[in-house]
């Protein structure tokens, strides 16, 4: 039986569970502080504290749980943010479906969109149930970015289909921007850093991992395609019809959002400052 994880789904493993409830004890305990105590502290200070508070929580509600990204893959389509993208939305729902105590699975196929056809175009497998965790354009370096998720399914046996177009292309790694929106973990960047040094010296992987640090840093920036593809998916393009008043809407909302998808930090920053601002004045 062929089992692809990777599908659209709201579940949640008790781990995230766990972190939410973390999250919202440690919330409200910074909430409580500054209401309570924020008073002593200097304006500049208090201000600062509740726009960092709000960020915070700005960055939560966006990318920080599974309802988010169950949202952005109903809504956005391989036309909006590419093949490579849209499997990267679904297996980042799939990190919030873990268990505190997962259990382990006997076979796990893993590859490009050549393994999905190849596992799904088997109608009946031998006994054993085998997961699916497919990725459009999956090349060496994606099983090093996303070991950690791999190994928190604890697979007994990894199916790997060894093919040169899987296999052998070399890792262009700021070009194809993979390593960019793969998940946090410095300690894989530290040993990329030194196997690319020790055996492949010939390949510069030092900005690509200065990019990374950035973007896990900058999630705005990071997932900055999310947005690019709800623009394409709802304001795209200008259907015939509108009056000349919709038209000067939509025309605003395209150049807005163009910024946005553009300049993304730019964009998120001046809405931090803004926000900083109504708290000020406030």
């Amino acid at each position: 039986m062929i089992d692809p994880l990777m599908q659209e789904s709201q579940e949640v493993g008790s781990h995230y569970l766990l972190v939410l409830a973390v999250q919202v004890v440690v919330l409200a305990l910074v909430v409580f502080a500054l209401v309570r105590w924020g008073g002593k502290l200097r304006p500049r200070f208090r201000h600062l504290a509740w726009a960092l508070l709000f960020v915070l929580v700005g960055r939560i509600v966006l990318f920080g749980n599974p309802l988010a990204w169950y949202a952005y893959s109903k809504l956005l389509s391989d036309g909006d943010v590419g093949a490579r993208h849209l499997d990267e939305i679904r297996l980042h729902m799939l990190s919030y479906r873990q268990d505190l105590n997962q259990s382990p699975m006997e076979y796990l196929a893993i590859g490009s969109s050549q393994t999905g056809y190849i596992y799904q175009a088997l109608e009946k497998f031998p006994e054993q149930e085998v997961k699916l965790i497919v990725m459009a354009g999956m090349v060496p370096l994606d099983f090093v970015l996303y070991r950690k998720t791999i190994r928190e399914f604890h697979p007994r046996t990894i199916l790997l289909y060894l093919s040169e177009f899987d296999m052998a292309r070399d890792p262009k790694v700021r070009a194809s921007g993979k390593i960019k929106t793969a998940p946090v973990d410095f300690q894989v960047l530290y040993e990329l850093q030194r196997d690319f040094h020790r055996y492949a010296p010939d390949v510069r992987i030092e900005m690509g991992i200065v990019e990374k640090v950035f973007a896990d840093l900058l999630p705005e920036w990071k997932y900055a395609f999310v947005f690019r593809g709800l623009q394409a998916h709802f304001i795209g393009s200008t259907a015939a019809g509108h009056t000349s008043t919709d038209q000067e809407k939509i025309s605003f909302m395209q150049n807005y959002f163009w910024f946005f998808t553009k300049f993304p930090i730019i964009y998120f920053w001046f809405h931090f400052l803004f926000s900083f601002f109504i708290i000020y004045i406030s």
